[in-house]
């Protein structure tokens, strides 16, 4: 089983915008993908949110470009009303995550 691993929208930001050092970690993520190791997730959100920060850096242009190549390999995960209820019910909590929006 391949890991599954989140995106959140720094991590996104990281990789694109080149935030140094944060990239380099990033990028570490895109390769087990690419290897086939990884499947990665995010919500649209998060694609909302980051080209919002982008385009202020990139141009509205190249931060679309640079969107759309990341959504080739990652897999868009609900965000709806009915996963914010049923990670509330859910027995699979943490301390450190308190409840997962996302059934990965």
């Amino acid at each position: 089983m391949k890991t599954r691993i989140f995106l959140d929208t720094n991590i996104v930001i990281d990789i694109i915008g080149d935030r140094q050092p944060f990239c380099v970690s990033a990028a570490n993520i895109l390769d087990l993908a690419y290897s086939g190791n990884a499947e990665l997730y995010a919500t649209a959100l998060t694609f909302a949110n980051a080209l919002y920060v982008l385009r202020k850096s990139l141009g509205t242009e190249d931060a679309t470009r640079y969107l759309r190549q990341l959504n080739e390999i990652v897999r868009v995960a609900p965000a709806t009303q009915h996963e914010v209820e049923q990670a509330f019910r859910s027995e699979n909590r943490t301390s450190k995550m308190p409840f997962s929006i996302l059934q990965l």
